[in-house]
């Protein structure tokens, strides 16, 4: 590359990205100690770096930095050079990526420098650039052709198993090349790994740290190596041979079996209680059954696993350009890879066995049918449920969600809490179910009766408004709120940025303090910003506003679709909690003191309805609504009082 012709004090930023970081962050040091030697010799004034490890060159969508580097120099401008050791670096998704990156940078003001290529500047410059993108996109689809190749052939030599990750009860036996033992790699579920004697089981080696990252500092195949799967921890087999027995042979469901398990304090992989879907991967997993079922779904940019040769994958480019993520794809049967394990051909009775194989079979057929009905993101997409986001548990704060339950054709709607699907156990109060119909059907009755017979509602509004002018002037209050508030985020960024992990760990308990008087702070100045605003405000007329908005609401309420009706309920109820114990339900119905507030919109600003207007709230009534039967019929009824 040509030197530059004066380039001292000019600030510059340091990119550096590396596509695997299982081996540190040693190729990213690298980079940005090439940088900076570059930036000092030139007398340039180094700002910050960006590392990014474990982030792909060929996935467009995933590159949020790039523009957030651009929205830097706009809103900072504290930079004016960016330093990239090659263009290889900056991207791997050809010509049209980089061209567009750098357009970008030029129309802010960045100079991009790439310090380890050669490109001399000028008319040609580009043209030199074309052939370096590309040959940066080639090399990409190379490595995959080399790396998807390599993969296939260890998987048919046994050099490797299908099953990406150690099942759990399981052990990974590693056998030399001409099929004697070596050693046995232990997964001890919290980063570290266990290397073992073979005969003995004693402990040889421990690989990895507790919480490490994914991958590093774990142990590395030899290429001579063969790998099998083998019955690991005697406690572990036994639980994955009782989930078996009692889905295949007493016809148990995964959330049925998850109590069982729970019950008993039987901990799950990852030493947590049980969930629902950690019992079904259970019962699902094909290596338990003597064999391992590889190349069954890809989600791979440039090629898949095929014998003989790589089969190159064909994308819609408008995807590749702005996904994060490729989504996973179902490949046909006839493409499957079946590996055998002998030593897992025991690992359950012969008779669960093949009813294990016969059921994931058809699961897996299903799965891979192209006309299955794809389930939406949201399984309520049109939400039936007027409380959703609102009513929350009294035991523990958390939110309610809507279930459909019943047999087929007779499905009912109920609000039930998360816990019921989490670490299932029978007879808790979180497996509870609140029947939907019958708390909306009473909780809209008294909403619209109410707001349809407030006669006085125009002079509490008023009064209220006019309370709050008679207040102190809060401009000075506002401003030490903003001050401490300031003074609290450097003290917790001067915390992270002095204390090492040790210390942070100590100083847990002190951040958190900090976090909640700051949040405390910000729903002060939200309340007292929200409240000046009233100040050169008609109380009358806001008042006339909302009682006009409020009428037209209750009249016509009956027609109103379900979106609209479930938006007005989040506008009025500023709390709704049920006690699980006894299925009853409390609501705080309020107003908010501004006639914008009343509007019908499509989402909240907040998670919680309380939450969503930092605006000036007139409390109006609670709604206690208790179950009740009437004629063998569970229903709610409401009864109102003062707030």
């Amino acid at each position: 590359m040509s030197k530059p012709k004066n380039m001292a004090r000019k600030r510059y930023l340091c990119l550096c990205r590396v596509s695997n970081d299982s081996d540190g962050t040693s190729s990213t040091e690298a980079q940005l100690d090439m940088q900076r030697a570059f930036g000092d010799a030139r007398e340039m004034i180094y700002v910050d770096k960006i590392m990014l490890e474990g982030v792909t060159g060929s996935m467009p969508g995933k590159r949020a930095d790039l523009a957030e580097i651009v929205k830097r120099k706009r809103t900072k401008n504290d930079f004016d050079v960016l330093l990239v050791q090659r263009l290889d670096r900056l991207t791997r998704s050809g010509s049209g990526h980089g061209f567009w990156f750098e357009h970008e940078c030029r129309c802010a003001g960045i100079e991009i420098l790439f310090v380890g290529d050669e490109i001399p500047e000028g008319r040609y410059a580009n043209l030199i650039k074309v052939m370096k993108y590309e040959a940066a996109q080639e090399q990409a689809f190379s490595i995959s052709q080399r790396s998807t190749q390599g993969s296939q052939h260890a998987i048919e030599q046994g050099r490797n198993v299908t099953s990406t990750h150690t099942p759990f009860g399981c052990w990974r036996l590693y056998l030399s090349a001409d099929g004697r033992p070596n050693h046995i790699i232990r997964d001890c579920g919290d980063g570290r790994q266990q290397k073992l004697d073979p005969q003995t089981y004693a402990v040889v080696d421990t690989y990895g740290e507790i919480g490490g990252r994914k991958g590093q500092g774990r142990y590395r195949k030899q290429k001579s190596e063969l790998v099998r799967l083998m019955p690991g921890d005697a406690e572990e087999v036994a639980v994955v041979r009782e989930i078996f027995d009692l889905h295949y042979r007493s016809g148990f469901g995964g959330k049925r079996i998850a109590d069982v398990l729970n019950r008993r304090g039987v901990r799950s992989p990852w030493g947590k209680t049980w969930s629902q879907h950690q019992v079904e991967s259970i019962y699902e997993q094909a290596a338990y059954t003597g064999r391992t079922i590889g190349n069954r779904m890809t989600a791979a940019l440039y090629h898949e696993r095929s014998p003989n040769a790589p089969k190159v994958v064909e994308i819609n480019a408008e995807l590749t350009a702005n996904a994060e993520r490729l989504p996973w794809r179902h490949r046909p049967r006839g493409e499957w890879f079946i590996q055998d394990q002998p030593l897992l051909i025991d690992f359950l009775d012969a008779d669960v066995r093949e009813m294990a194989r016969a059921a994931q079979e058809a699961i897996w057929a299903d799965r891979g049918n192209p006309d299955r009905p794809k389930k939406p993101r949201n399984r309520h997409n049109a939400s039936d449920y007027l409380l959703s986001g609102i009513l929350r548990a009294k035991q523990d704060g958390e939110t309610l969600v809507g279930v459909l339950c019943g047999r087929v054709g007779e499905k009912v709607r109920y609000y039930r809490h998360r816990r019921g699907r989490r670490g299932y156990m029978k007879d808790s109060i979180f497996n509870r179910l609140i029947r939907a119909d019958f708390l909306e059907n009473a909780v809209l009755q008294e909403v619209e009766k109410f707001f349809g017979a407030m006669p006085d509602l125009d002079q509490r509004i008023a009064a209220l408004i006019a309370t709050t002018r008679e207040r102190p002037d809060p401009s000075e209050g506002l401003d030490a709120m903003r001050g401490k508030r300031d003074r609290l985020r450097k003290r917790v960024e001067m915390i992270i940025a002095s204390f090492d992990e040790a210390d942070l760990k100590d100083a847990q308990a002190e951040l958190a303090r900090l976090r909640a008087e700051r949040q405390q702070l910000d729903e002060s100045i939200a309340q007292a910003e929200a409240n000046d605003g009233l100040m050169d405000a008609d109380p009358e007329a806001i008042a006339l506003a909302i009682k006009s908005r409020l009428a037209s609401l209750s009249a016509n309420m009956a027609d109103m679709p379900i979106a609209a009706l479930r938006d007005v309920l989040r506008t009025l109820v500023s709390k709704a909690e049920v006690d699980l114990e006894t299925r009853e339900v409390r609501l705080q119905l309020s107003l908010p003191l501004d006639p914008n507030a009343m509007r019908l919109v499509g989402s909240s600003a907040s998670s919680t309805s309380y939450q969503t207007h930092h605006v000036l709230r007139l409390d109006l009534a609670i709604l206690d609504c208790a179950p009740v039967k009437i004629a063998k019929q569970r229903c709610y009824r409401c009864r109102r009082s003062a707030a």
